[in-house]
């Protein structure tokens, strides 16, 4: 005699597997595609040690996208008994992206530089600077060190456009030991009627590895990131 039964609805007064879905409610058009999926990239702005909005910009050419998602569990076991214990633990994700490397800049500069060339002007970049400056000066005995290699990176930024005359002028980050900021990530499929159907956003993202691969019959150079988040917080996007 089977113990704990279970319910299962099988639509059996309605159900033809020859001329319906399992579940005839979905919407063709709501499906979504690659050719309408977009990876955009943001500059983490502070001001008075509080993050701000930014606004994301596009990174184009990009071939591939995936995300995952690692949940520690501990298994216990008990003497006496064979049925474990399955204890939960921390989350960490990590991010790969893929892009074919183009005349001008590479992805990490894309990702990187991109997003603060667009989104930095040398007013927004001054007044930020100052906001640091204040917030370091008035918490003189806590620990500012985060706060303060976020002002040594802006300073700099600022000298650079200062420097060149041009603020699409920001110099090249030729190893990953030159990225001292994290960036913001967004992902977004759009459906065919050009309705956001999946949207999600990475904060404090930080670049911990890059490749590029060619071969001798290629004829483009494929370049990588991995990427890893800080969180996934529950944002409205603005289209």
């Amino acid at each position: 005699m089977a113990g704990n039964p279970i319910n299962v609805s099988t639509n059996d007064n309605t159900w033809r597997n020859m001329d319906i879905h399992v579940d005839p409610s979905i919407n063709p058009s709501d499906f979504v595609s690659g050719s309408r999926t977009w990876v955009y990239s943001s500059a983490v702005e502070f001001k008075d040690g509080v993050e701000q909005q930014t606004q994301f910009f596009p990174v184009g050419v990009m071939q591939g996208y995936s995300w995952g998602e690692n949940k520690q569990i501990e298994i216990i076991f008990e003497l006496g008994s064979e049925l474990p214990y399955l204890i939960p633990g921390r989350t960490t994700g990590q991010i790969s992206l893929s892009r074919i490397l183009i005349g001008g800049a590479d992805l990490v500069n894309m990702l990187q530089k991109t997003s603060s060339m667009m989104g930095n002007s040398i007013q927004n970049l001054q007044s930020q600077i100052d906001s640091l400056t204040r917030v370091i000066s008035e918490n003189s005995g806590e620990d500012t060190r985060a706060l303060q290699t976020q002002l040594e990176y802006l300073t700099t930024l600022l000298n650079q456009i200062q420097t060149s005359g041009s603020s699409t002028s920001l110099g090249v980050i030729r190893t990953l030991r030159d990225v001292v900021t994290p960036i913001n990530l967004a992902f977004v499929a759009y459906n065919a009627r050009g309705e956001a159907k999946i949207s999600r956003m990475f904060r404090n993202c930080w670049i911990n590895g890059r490749s590029e691969s060619v071969g001798a019959t290629a004829t483009i150079v494929a370049e990588n990131c991995s990427i890893m988040y800080q969180d996934i917080p529950d944002v409205e996007f603005s289209f």
